[in-house]
């Protein structure tokens, strides 16, 4: 098969018979409108789940860690309107959040619901979840409260956790969250223990929706970029890489 104007993410559906993608302009760099191909056919007969008709807004595209649902966002500066349908293709699109709304969000899902970071009532954003069933604004339940002091910034679900990046005090902070129960909004976690008190840290890749250890950047003022794996059971980071300072750099000399 060939496509033509792709603007560059592509990803299959559940079982591997079609292809999505973003469909660019012919006349310039931009994508309005979000086409599914079904593998062995033409590019002609490839259908559009979505069309962006605002010029000002910009279409992106992806799996949810948990493989279940493609989410479509589309966004203008601080403004998003998203949408979710199932990675087998089947249904219509189901809108998360208009753009009316006027915030962002971060979006996974993972057993049978989303988890979404959304700065709709606290510009440091809170963390809600809604049914995978009926997951408009509506129904949300905060798991999370926005904060002053916890600036929350990114999320990853797993099948037996989820990961949480924060700035706590101005301090840069990952934790590792239990689900809460059937029926409860409780959560609780811990947060990763780093080299040293003052670093950046953020979540790396981590491909797999069911894994033992979340792999991490990390960097501080002594501390060279390092990629780290936590283990989940002995809560011990282990170095997978560091990035070499040609000067011959001796952590040592400046702990």
């Amino acid at each position: 098969d060939q496509l033509n104007d792709v603007s560059g993410d592509l990803d299959f559906n559940a079982d591997g018979s079609a292809l999505i993608y973003a469909l660019l302009e012919t006349d310039r760099w931009h994508a309005k409108n979000i086409k599914v191909h079904t593998l062995g056919t033409e590019q002609s007969t490839d259908t559009t789940p979505y069309t962006e008709d605002d010029d000002g807004f910009f279409i992106g595209f992806g799996p949810t860690s948990s493989k279940e649902f493609f989410i479509i966002v589309t966004g203008q500066g601080e403004v998003q309107e998203s949408y979710v349908i199932p990675t087998d293709l089947s249904g219509e699109l189901i809108q998360i959040v208009p753009r009316e709304a006027g915030f962002t969000q971060t979006i996974d899902h993972a057993h049978g619901n989303f988890y979404i970071l959304a700065n709709d009532i606290h510009k440091n954003s809170r963390l809600v979840r809604a049914s995978d069933r009926a997951p408009s604004m509506e129904n949300w339940e905060t798991l999370i409260e926005g904060s002053d002091s916890n600036y929350l910034l990114n999320l990853q679900a797993f099948d037996g956790f989820m990961a949480m990046k924060s700035r706590d005090g101005g301090l840069e902070k990952i934790e590792l969250l239990t689900y809460p129960a059937e029926g409860s909004t409780a959560i609780s976690g811990d947060a990763i223990v780093f080299p040293e008190n003052i670093f950046t840290a953020s979540i790396g890749v981590n491909p797999e929706f069911s894994q033992d250890t979340l792999r991490v950047n990390y960097e501080s003022m002594i501390t060279p970029d390092t990629v780290f794996d936590f283990d989940r059971a002995d809560k011990n980071l282990i170095t997978r890489k560091v990035k070499k300072v040609p000067s011959g750099y001796d952590k040592t000399q400046y702990a």
